[in-house]
C-alpha cells in the first residue's frame, strides 16, 4: 500500500535540555517540519507569531513550566495540540491539571522506539500520512558515515548519569559502531577488562565518581585506549586540563556538535 502524500505539519519542540530538543527533531524530520527552542519565554513568542499543528513542551523548565507553555497556546491557538514531556513520575492530579489545561497527553523520558514517538503524534495531529504496516525501527542516518555489518562495528563505551543524553549519543552512532552505554561509572568500569572497546566516552562530572578518577582507573585497566571527554559548560579550566593530563584523549563539548563531527573524532582516534 502506497503512501498518501500531504503537507508535513508544523511541529514546536521546547525543552531546555537542547540534546532532547535535538533527538525529538530526528525522531520527527521525516513527518514533520521542526522548529526546536530551549527558552520557553521564546517559544511562547514565536506560537503568537506562526501556526504550528503540534507544540511538544518539557514540564519542568526555567523561566516557565510545561503547564505554563499549555496554557498560552491554548489562548493564543486554541486548534494547536500540545504534548508534554516528562522523566518524572506524574501524580494523578498532575495529569489531570494537564488535560484540564488541554494538554493532548505525554511522552516519558527515556523516550525509547523512535517509531512508537512518530505513530503517537502523528495520531494526535491527525495526520493524514499513512504508517507503514511494519513499525518504524529506522536507526538514524548519518550522511558522513557508511553503517556497517552486524559484527564488524568498531566497540565503544559511553558513560554519563544523566540517561537521556546517553540515548542520544547512543541512536546518533549506532549506525557505525556498537555502543555500550552506562550511567553508573562503577559498572562500566567492571566491564571495561571484558571486552575489546576501541574508544571510550566519559562525562566528567558524575555522582558515583568523578570523572577524573574514572579516567585514572581506566589508564590502569586500558593503558592505550583513547578516552573522550565530554564535557559542558560547567567543567572549568582547570578541571578539563586536569582530565586530559590523567588521560583523557580529546574532548567532546555539550551540547554535542554535529553528528559527522563526532564521528570524525571518534574515527580518527581508532586509526591512530
Amino acid at each position: 500500500m502506497g503512501v498518501v502524500m500531504s503537507v508535513k505539519k508544523n511541529v514546536l519542540i521546547v525543552d531546555d535540555e537542547p540534546e532532547i530538543g535535538n533527538l525529538l527533531k530526528l525522531f520527527l524530520e521525516d513527518d514533520f517540519n521542526v522548529v526546536t527552542f530551549t527558552d520557553p519565554r521564546l517559544a511562547c513568542d514565536e506560537i503568537v507569531k506562526n501556526s504550528y499543528s503540534l507544540v511538544v513542551s518539557d514540564v519542568k523548565m526555567p523561566f516557565l513550566t510545561g503547564l505554563d507553555v499549555v496554557k498560552h497556546v491554548k489562548k493564543v491557538r486554541s486548534e494547536t495540540h500540545v504534548v508534554l514531556i516528562t522523566g518524572h513520575a506524574q501524580t494523578e492530579r498532575d495529569k489531570a491539571e494537564a488535560a484540564d489545561l488541554g494538554a493532548a497527553g505525554v511522552l516519558f523520558k527515556p523516550f525509547g522506539d523512535p517509531g512508537k514517538v512518530v505513530a503517537y503524534l502523528n495520531q494526535v495531529v491527525g495526520s493524514k500520512v499513512i504508517l507503514p504496516a511494519a513499525p518504524f525501527t529506522k536507526s538514524i542516518t548519518i550522511p558522513a558515515a557508511k553503517p556497517l555489518a552486524a559484527g564488524c562495528k568498531p566497540l565503544i563505551m559511553a558513560i554519563d548519569d544523566e540517561s537521556d543524553l546517553i540515548e542520544v549519543l547512543s541512536m546518533l552512532l549506532s549506525d557505525s559502531f556498537e555502543v555500550r552505554t552506562f550511567s553508573d561509572p562503577l559498572a562500566a568500569l567492571k566491564q571495561v577488562g571484558e571486552e575489546d572497546y576501541k574508544v571510550i566516552l566519559t562525562d566528567l562530572s558524575m555522582p558515583q565518581m568523578a570523572g577524573i578518577e574514572f579516567i585514572t582507573q581506566i589508564r590502569k585497566l586500558k593503558p592505550n585506549v583513547p578516552i573522550v571527554i565530554m564535557t559542558g559548560h560547567a567543567e572549568g579550566e582547570k578541571e578539563v586540563t586536569d582530565a586530559l593530563e590523567a588521560g583523557g584523549s580529546a574532548l567532546l563539548p555539550k551540547p554535542f556538535p554535529e553528528p559527522d563531527v563526532i564521528l570524525d573524532k571518534i574515527g580518527k582516534l581508532i586509526k591512530k
